[in-house]
């Protein structure tokens, strides 16, 4: 009972620093707020994710490519709200860790990712939209690229057209052209 009345405190409290000042906190904002926050499908498709994955991951760096292993693990947390990934992999003998919380906003009707991993010292933030028809999320943003110091778009597109197996795609997008940075393949583990 205790913890119920928290999260209907913590509610009320986020719709109102969501509303205009001006505008009265009604007991029809809340419920409001509350049928809004539940997990849909898309949170569903995210939830299939869940469990051990193995991944071959590609790098592409210039005319090389770079093959390393990995493990991703995915958990549904926050009452299935959102999707935690934990990374680990080896690329040229160096240890490797990512972690990732995507979500899925009913509202925008957009995917939100944020990636952070040992690789470099920066936040990666990601909006993504969900093509049924090729069963794709297509994630896309800007960031400053950390060899050139210039800002590149960024393409991510994850295919879910397999339950026992992930295609991530990744590109850098300068001058309009989607050049290749990363591809994994995942398989889930029995």
């Amino acid at each position: 009972m205790r913890r119920r009345r928290i999260q209907v405190a913590m509610i009320v409290g986020l719709a109102a620093a969501s509303l205009c000042p001006a505008q009265q906190i009604t007991e029809e904002t809340v419920k409001s707020l509350l049928a809004s926050s539940a997990p849909g499908p898309m949170h569903a498709l995210l939830a299939r994710d869940v469990g051990t994955w193995t991944c071959e991951v590609t790098r592409y760096l210039g005319s090389q490519e770079l093959k390393e292993q990995a493990t991703v693990t995915y958990t549904m947390i926050l009452g299935g709200r959102f999707q935690q990934s934990a990374y680990r992999g080896v690329l040229l003998g160096q240890p490797i860790e990512g972690m990732g919380i995507d979500g899925y906003d009913e509202t925008t009707k957009t995917f939100h990712s944020v990636w952070i991993d040992t690789l470099n010292r920066g936040v990666v933030f990601l909006k993504g939209t969900w093509d049924a028809a090729t069963k794709r999320i297509t994630y896309v943003d800007r960031q400053i690229d950390p060899s050139t110091k210039k800002e590149i778009g960024i393409k991510g597109i994850a295919h879910y057209d397999d339950p026992n197996r992930r295609v991530y795609n990744t590109y850098a997008v300068t001058d309009g052209r989607e050049i290749p940075v990363q591809r994994s393949v995942c398989s889930r583990e029995k």
